[in-house]
């Protein structure tokens, strides 16, 4: 059997990390024809997506066309939506692409996970320089019904902590060709050595368990760099639950919980045991998500989620990552000095904000509201801190559940 293998081009503009815009939208859509090789391909306009939870978190989403040969009456339009890309609008990386030309009633006719993982290392390899260059761990070839998920994780030190994200290429099992692929963003913007221990961590967590850990023990721990609840980038550890097996009687993850292992916070949980319906894997004691506090933006409809905790308030100050105000700002610039907030034409460093580097660097909320614009009163009826724009007089809304005083 011939196994085809797509010879890509990796566009790589800049690799500095930046909020500022480095790619315009004509660039993208000439990355994009370059990519798909096709001078004549009908795109759609590139659309911009801000995502700050994600690792690529400023982007070009682009359609391609398809002229639809037969009519269907059912269906708007005149095309179909066969292939997208994304492309990060910093470097100009096209990190997702998906094909669905295919034709559904083709055979299967490859079935060598062997062979996938081959293709998925060599498509790789040519596609992402940072594959290339860092260290990576094969975690995975699994088994859909027509075709391969071929998975791999990088990893940042000796200590085996796991980057955000993995590479993930998908394998048609009726053709051998790659048809989807996904590269996950490559900046780190995080310290790499934890404050807290395994042992530490776990402590936290184990009020938050759903799953009894009696029946349902934690049976993975890893130390990887994610993300927060309010989608800010941490170091975290994440321990997975298994209270079920699968039909070949291999535990199956059926939950993890992350714990921040720099702060202690804990960041919540990922739910896999929409099967579960074993009584005694479920934990009976009542678990909540910690005391938490959302801040309402009427302006830009929008909610701040912020995890404002009792080791964030430190001699009656409020104190905040800089990074958790992202909806307040036009962009979030990281660098090697710090955080930098972009709002209009200024700019506030961590430095301006009068901000400590504890692991993170932190910053009193005092501080960050004031410089956006906001005045900052404290209402002691529900004890909340409440924010105020100064041009529009709309109240933004910070909920303290936990009594905390400014």
């Amino acid at each position: 059997m011939k196994y085809c293998l797509i010879c890509l081009v990796a566009f790589f503009l800049c690799s500095q990390a930046s909020a500022q815009i480095l790619v315009t939208s004509e660039q993208a859509k000439e990355i994009a024809l370059s990519f798909l090789n096709r001078p004549n391909a009908v795109l759609s306009d590139p659309r911009r997506e801000h995502d700050i939870p994600s690792f690529h978190p400023d982007t070009y989403d682009i359609e391609v066309h398809t002229p639809r040969l037969i009519a269907n009456p059912n269906l708007q339009g005149d095309y179909d939506v066969k292939e997208r890309l994304s492309i990060d609008a910093q470097t100009g990386q096209i990190y997702f692409y998906e094909d669905l030309r295919e034709d559904n009633d083709m055979p299967i006719i490859f079935s060598d996970e062997t062979a996938a993982r081959s293709i998925a290392e060599m498509y790789l390899n040519t596609l992402s320089p940072i594959f290339q260059q860092s260290e990576h761990q094969f975690i995975g070839c699994q088994d859909g019904i027509a075709r391969y998920y071929v998975n791999f994780i990088r990893v940042l030190t000796s200590d085996h902590i796991a980057a955000p994200g993995m590479w993930v290429v998908r394998i048609s099992r009726k053709t051998g060709n790659v048809y989807s692929f996904t590269i996950p963003g490559s900046d780190i913007f995080v310290p790499l050595t934890p404050n807290l221990s395994r042992e530490q961590a776990l402590a936290v967590a184990l009020p938050y368990f759903r799953l009894d850990p009696t029946f349902a023990p934690v049976t993975q721990s890893v130390l990887e760099v994610g993300n927060n609840s309010a989608g800010v980038q941490c170091l975290q550890w994440s321990f997975m639950q298994s209270g079920t097996t699968d039909a070949e009687g291999n535990p199956h993850v059926d939950e993890s919980l992350h714990v921040d292992a720099i702060t202690g916070e804990f960041n919540g949980w990922d739910e896999y045991w929409g099967g579960v319906n074993d009584p005694k894997l479920i934990n009976h004691h009542q678990t909540v998500w910690p005391p938490k506090n959302s801040c309402k933006v009427k302006e830009k409809q929008s909610n701040l989620d912020l995890t404002l905790l009792p080791n964030r308030n430190i001699k009656g100050m409020l104190w905040v990552r800089p990074e958790e105000f992202h909806k307040l700002v036009n962009n979030v610039e990281n660098t090697k000095t710090g955080p930098v907030l972009h709002k209009g034409k200024s700019a506030f460093t961590v430095q301006n904000l009068g901000g400590r580097k504890k692991g993170y660097w932190m910053v009193p909320l005092r501080n960050i509201a004031e410089k956006l614009g906001y005045m900052v009163t404290w209402n002691q009826a529900d004890k909340s801190v409440i924010l105020t724009s100064k041009d529009s007089r709309q109240s933004s809304y910070l909920k303290d559940e936990i009594g905390l005083k400014q």
